[in-house]
């Protein structure tokens, strides 16, 4: 064997050994990437209403719901709702708040799904989600149930865990891992202070990245929605955790490993 030939091997494995390294590096950036979306799902956003325009936050995808007068409305009087253009609340810990008024006839809703109409269900949303009632149905009755699925009816549901009826309420809801809590602060004067509460474990039901929207709603034009406020916990659970500690020592490995060469 020639020294031009011993030469070309040599280049040849060298060139291999290359490619290898930067398929290496490519596959541990597209996981890093796609880690650093997992952990993005879900913006933050805080909204008082008073721009007299949707943000690009929300998704008024029945088309019913205005800012008017500093609040968040429904401007038809039909049942609908309005969400959130992210869908991917369910990945990561939240607190969604919003202040409800309710001063009419009227069912409140908000809680966290699709929000779309079930027909099977008098055009109940999917979610999992609060039912406040004004103060001449049910007696102002609030109830926490839970519609993931077509066709099962409601899946869960906590009836009259709280009473209020007409007035201005907070309603906190947050989630922990798998368990959504809605708590209530009947006459909400700046400060929050819990007067009802109730929960449920998500994990029992079909959510997922696509159906996670967070959503408030009315059935008629009785109650409005304001200084509504999202704040978001990008905390990794401990499988993406190893696996985003394992692409960057990857990457090291290789920052390292050609600074020696």
């Amino acid at each position: 064997m020639t020294l031009i030939t011993l030469l070309d091997h040599k280049n040849v494995l060298i060139l291999k050994k290359k490619q290898k390294i930067m398929k290496l590096k490519a596959s541990a950036l597209i996981l890093l990437l796609s880690l650093f979306n997992h952990l993005q799902a879900g913006i933050a956003f805080s909204d008082d209403f008073n721009d007299g325009a949707l943000g690009s936050h929300l998704d008024n995808f029945e088309g019913t719901f205005a800012e008017t007068g500093g609040q968040l409305k429904n401007i038809y009087g039909t049942r609908s709702t309005i969400r959130t253009s992210d869908s991917d609340y369910i990945s990561n810990d939240f607190i969604f708040e919003s202040t409800i008024t309710i001063s009419s006839t009227e069912i409140a809703f908000m809680g966290m799904g699709t929000g779309a109409q079930d027909p099977n269900l008098s055009n109940e949303p999917f979610g999992a989600y609060l039912r406040m009632h004004d103060s001449t149905l049910v007696g102002g009755r609030v109830d926490l149930v839970v519609n993931s699925s077509p066709l099962s009816g409601f899946e869960f549901v906590d009836y009259g865990f709280g009473n209020f009826g007409n007035g201005t309420h907070r309603v906190r809801s947050t989630l922990t891992g798998s368990l959504l809590t809605f708590d209530i602060d009947q006459h909400y004067n700046g400060t929050f202070n819990t007067d009802a509460s109730s929960s449920v474990d998500l994990s029992l039901f079909s959510f997922n990245s696509t159906n996670s929207h967070l959503f408030v709603g009315t059935s008629t034009s009785g109650a409005a929605y304001d200084d509504m406020l999202v704040s978001v916990s990008a905390v990794p659970e401990p499988a993406s955790l190893s696996l985003l500690l394992l692409s960057c020592g990857s990457l090291a490995f290789f920052r390292r490993k050609r600074k020696i060469v």
